[in-house]
């Protein structure tokens, strides 16, 4: 009874091994389009990245009169990347994105309340990560940043330049709160 005890979990632990093992192919198609991406692309992502790092800023550091004007030029760097520069295969999902995160941007620029600002900040942020993620490496090293007690306990992303936490969700109230959970390395010079 024990040998087929032990047959059995052999034959259980091979059959896992081998079906995780066949998995090898699972993004090869998104890593090969990846590499197709021109750095025109990825350098206009950069900036509009750059426009998004002055608003988080703007909002860590409660500087309302800033605050709109930082959203306008985050609009307007996004609006300016060309799909030119993406591959055939990527354009469709390049342009849901900006779609999503231009229809974001208008909702934050219709809050007055900084409350409200830092409330839309969060969709406006999970989008632009979401957009780091697909579309990485770029010109500097970024960190994804989480703050667990933002929003009733619900927690809240945002990207930041450095991985020292300053906190966009609660500003000077709780600068610090919060912890790094992913990096996205910079573009390597070739």
């Amino acid at each position: 009874m024990q040998k087929y005890k032990l047959l059995i979990l052999l034959a259980i632990g091979l059959y896992v091994i081998t079906a995780c093992g066949n998995n090898s192919d699972g993004n090869s198609a998104d890593t090969a389009l990846a590499e197709e991406i021109k750095p025109e692309f990825r350098s206009q992502l950069s900036d509009a990245i750059e426009n998004y790092l002055e608003l988080k800023d703007a909002l860590v550091w409660a500087k309302e009169e800033i605050i709109h004007e930082k959203a306008n030029n985050f609009k307007k760097a996004v609006s300016s990347i060309s799909e030119d520069n993406l591959p055939n295969e990527l354009r469709a999902r390049w342009d849901k994105k900006r779609s999503d995160v231009m229809e974001e941007i208008d909702k934050f620029i219709a809050r007055e309340d900084l409350m409200e600002q830092r409330s839309a900040f969060l969709p406006l942020s999970e989008l632009v990560i979401d957009c780091v993620k697909e579309y990485a490496p770029l010109d500097k090293t970024l960190y994804v940043q989480h703050c667990p007690m933002a929003f009733d306990y619900s927690g809240g992303d945002w990207l930041s330049a450095t991985d020292t936490i300053y906190n966009p969700y609660y500003g000077r109230m709780m600068l610090h709160c919060g912890s790094v959970t992913e990096t996205f390395a910079a573009l390597q010079a070739q």
